[in-house]
């Protein structure tokens, strides 16, 4: 049985000199991501990142919070505001009756594109939520651009490598971590798993004018 996450969060900042918002308690809460595969966006019950830093807020007594909910426009169309837990899930609920749809079936073929938000890995939000409404061994047609690619370069690489999700987790959890990913932070490597789960999932096409031929597989 594991230590409940706030008792072991607790038991981490005794046995160290560090604060609970110190580089080295920011930098282990991170590292949950490798640990815990449920650590992932859009999940809150049994994700044990979110747990952490709920446990976190509590241990800096943090009383009260904000939330807003935004439109296209970047214009404030609701706030939340009250205990740092009951209001994240009523914005959080609220957010996804407005961007969420029921499905009849999941989809044989899924177009997905992140526009206006499609610059570096934040492209690859669009694609991670197509894998929630494509049926397994479906297809995903990932239309993104990045003409400023950048650091989303070695994580396209990385899907296309033949390491399996499993395997690539194994070796963050032993800390090999690949020399060319080394320079970027813990939740961009930790990606790099999910998206490689996706790859095994679903035929996936990466519609793109920003990744050079040279590095086509």
């Amino acid at each position: 049985m594991h230590a409940p996450p706030r008792r072991r969060l607790w038991r981490r900042l005794q046995n160290s000199s560090a604060g609970v918002s110190s580089y080295r308690s920011v930098a282990d809460h991170h590292f949950n991501w490798m640990r815990h595969r449920n650590s992932r966006v859009n999940l809150t019950e049994g994700n044990y990142f979110h747990e952490e830093i709920v446990d976190a807020g509590r241990l800096a007594r943090l009383a009260f919070k904000l939330d807003f909910v935004i439109n296209e426009k970047k214009e404030v169309i609701r706030a939340f505001a009250g205990d740092p837990v009951t209001e994240h899930v009523e914005a959080s609920c609220y957010a996804a009756s407005l961007y969420t749809i029921p499905l009849s079936k999941l989809a044989d073929v899924t177009v997905t594109a992140a526009y206006p938000l499609e610059i570096g890995v934040q492209s690859t939000k669009s694609l991670l939520m197509a894998g929630g409404c494509t049926r397994s061994g479906g297809t995903i047609i990932w239309v993104a651009p990045q003409k400023q690619a950048g650091p989303i370069l070695p994580l396209i690489q990385e899907m296309g490598s033949a390491d399996t999700a499993g395997d690539f987790h194994r070796r963050l959890i032993q800390g090999a971590v690949p020399e060319h990913l080394r320079s970027f932070g813990i939740s961009y490597i930790m990606q790099v798993v999910y998206f490689k789960e996706l790859a095994e999932k679903f035929n996936v096409i990466h519609v793109t004018e920003g990744y050079p031929r040279s590095r086509w597989r």
